[in-house]
Order: C-alpha cells, then sequence, then structure tokens
C-alpha cells in the first residue's frame, strides 16, 4: 500500500483537523537481515493519542538520508503493506525505509512517522558472518598481544564477487578515527594484535580502541558494521616504582576535616601515582591512612577530628582507585595531637603508608 497523505515531516501530520493531537514520540525501528530474500521488522514506534489501528508502507531508496520517501525522488514503493518485509533482487545496494500509520484516537485522521535506513541490501551470503574471537580484551604492558581467531564460516565468498575488508572505521575513545586499520586478518588464521600498536592510536594515554569490521564491493562499504573488536588499552607511560612509603596530605584548615581544592588536587596526585603502577605491575595496593590535628582544643576533639581527616582522605582516594578498577584496601587511623610538630599548619595532616603486593 503507498502513503496517500503527503508525509511532510511525517510526525504529526492529520487528514483532519482535531482538538487533541495525535503525536509519534519514539520513531519506529527498522531492523533485520538486509540481504536479498532477508526479512526486515518494522516497530510501530510510541504515539500519544493515536488508535490502534496501524498501516506500513515500506521503501527502496539509493540515499540514507531521506526524510519523506514518498516523494523523494531516491525512492519507489517496494509494494511491502506489513510489519514485515522480505528483500529482493531490486533492492540491492539500496536502503530501505518502513513508513508506519496510525488513526488518530478520536477517528481525525492518518499520522505517519518514518524509521530508520536499513541497508545497503547486499546480494545472498554476502554479509560478514561474525565468526571472530574474542571481541573484547585488555591490554598492557603485562599482556602486550591478544589473537584473534576465526572460525570457518567469518568470511565467506558471494557470487557477484563481493569481498569483504578488514577495519575500514576506527574509534578511539568513542571518537571516529582517520587513521587507517590492522592489516587484514586472513581466513582459518589469527590476526595478532600488540599493546605497542594499539597503544599508539591513544598516543600513549589510556583508553579504548574498536574496529569496526565492513563487507565491501566495488562500490565501497556495504551497510552497517557487521562486526567488531574492542581493546581496553592501559596508560604507556614509564613504570612507577613504588616502594613503601609515606606520602603526606597537609595542610587542613584549623578545626576542619574538609578537603580544600589544594588537598583535593594532593589526594588525586597519589591516586594517579597507584593507578599508573598497577596498570603497569598489577597486583593490589594496601593504605594505611592516619590523621592527625595540632594541640590547639580539647583532647577528645582533636582525636575525633584526626581520624575524620583520615577518613575524608580515604573517600576522595578510594572513589579515584575504584572508577579505575585498581584492587586497594585501606585502614585509617586517628592520632589526636600525638604527631604535633613545631608547625601547627603542618600538624594538620595525613599520611598515607602505601604498599603493594604484585600479582603472580
Amino acid at each position: 500500500m503507498g502513503v496517500a497523505l503527503t508525509l511532510g515531516s511525517l510526525v504529526g501530520m492529520a487528514g483532519v483537523a482535531s482538538a487533541t493531537t495525535t503525536t509519534n514520540t519514539v520513531a519506529p525501528v527498522a531492523a533485520g537481515s538486509y540481504v536479498v530474500g532477508g526479512t526486515l521488522t518494522v516497530t510501530n514506534g510510541t504515539w500519544s493519542n493515536a488508535g490502534s489501528s496501524y498501516s506500513y508502507a515500506w521503501y527502496s531508496c539509493t540515499s540514507n538520508t531521506v526524510t519523506d520517501p514518498s516523494t523523494d525522488g531516491s525512492c519507489t514503493s517496494t509494494g511491502g503493506t506489513s510489519s514485515s518485509y522480505e528483500a529482493t533482487a531490486g533492492d540491492l545496494d539500496h536502503y530501505l525505509y518502513a513508513v508506519v500509520s496510525v488513526d488518530g484516537s478520536n477517528g481525525s485522521g492518518s499520522f505517519s512517522a518514518l524509521s530508520n535506513a536499513v541497508g545497503q541490501v547486499a546480494s545472498t551470503g554476502s554479509l560478514l558472518t561474525c565468526g571472530l574471537s574474542p571481541l573484547a580484551s585488555t591490554l598492557s604492558p603485562q599482556h602486550p598481544t591478544v589473537s584473534i581467531a576465526e572460525t570457518a564460516d567469518a568470511y565467506v565468498s558471494a557470487a557477484n564477487g563481493t569481498e569483504f575488508g578488514s577495519a575500514v572505521k576506527i574509534t578511539v575513545n568513542g571518537t571516529q578515527s582517520p587513521q587507517a586499520g590492522p592489516a587484514s586478518l586472513i581466513q582459518g588464521t589469527s590476526g595478532t594484535f600488540t599493546f605497542q600498536d594499539l597503544t599508539g592510536f591513544l598516543n600513549g594515554m589510556a583508553g579504548t580502541v574498536r574496529f569496526d569490521f565492513y563487507a565491501y564491493d566495488n562500490s565501497g562499504p556495504i551497510g552497517e558494521s557487521l562486526c567488531h573488536i574492542s581493546f581496553t588499552v592501559a596508560a604507556n607511560v614509564p613504570v612507577s616504582h613504588f616502594k613503601p612509603a609515606n606520602y603526606v596530605i597537609r595542610s587542613f584548615a584549623s578545626g576542619s576535616s574538609q578537603l580544600s581544592p589544594l588537598l583535593k588536587f594532593e589526594v588525586n596526585r597519589l591516586a594517579t601515582k597507584i593507578i599508573n603502577y598497577v596498570a603497569h605491575n598489577g597486583g593490589t595496593i594496601s593504605v594505611k591512612l592516619t590523621g592527625y590535628a595540632d594541640v590547639t582544643g580539647p583532647s577528645a576533639f582533636n582525636q575525633a577530628l584526626s581520624l575524620a581527616r583520615a577518613k575524608a582522605v580515604k573517600a576522595l582516594l578510594l572513589g579515584d582507585l575504584n572508577r579505575h578498577h585498581v584492587s586497594s584496601s585501606m585502614v585509617t587511623i586517628g592520632m589526636g595531637s600525638l604527631g604535633h610538630t613545631k608547625s601547627l599548619v603542618n600538624s594538620r595532616r595525613v599520611t598515607a603508608y602505601v604498599t603493594s603486593a604484585i600479582a603472580g
């Protein structure tokens, strides 16, 4: 069935004026196997003030930026009138759209919304099967390589000569990179990815690198990404030799356990040292945080204050380490004014005694 009305914006256009507006709030979603003979389906989407009678129209377009397939010159009606559609040879290399229409809640007319584009439609049997393993890995100086194995059907041949590319798109920390992909993986063998290769995409910093694999023919990539491999990569920085040591975080305001911006900076700097160390050496970290107060004020108050300072440092340090999945154990101790120095300012401090246990 064709669409009888001009779609325009495709959302909320009625054939008859109504006091209650019917609106598409979530667009229909088309998905499925976009090969000749493959079946695609479309959801109804979400509507407000709509009736319950839905109708469908499928279009085959040469463009994936269509806003109204009923008037766009790149589109032709496929004749599909149900929520599912089987792609035909006439759809080859085209994008498929579905238009979903619904009656208004008070019978006020027909309202329509457009789905996403699906495609480009490929020939039967020509789409890449994601037969790669593993699909996600973590690399660091301690785990510098990973081999990606392919099953026998990871790559297939098509009657029309379609070939398959390696990664034609690379995403670094969520942003597409203009850099080229790794060497092509060859059927029946393994592709090896190394820490040094991948850290080059991140300029030595920690992050994620994702390779998207596409099928392509003489006209270029066909459709969306068919398979992807993701890597989490540790920072490539000089190893910090973490020896047992005291790190001093000072100076708190008199009578306060609040962390000033400068104190927070000191805690964050210590967290960074620990995170970089663990990234290169593995293992777990133990931290003993000891709080101190100056000699002003009552003894009981100073005791509680010194412990509160240690706990404030623990909360911030633990949060930083947890965000980077660093295993640690921490204890807090309050020493009151027992650690008093000649300087009242330097007495208001927390010491962090850090030790490490290397795994394996």
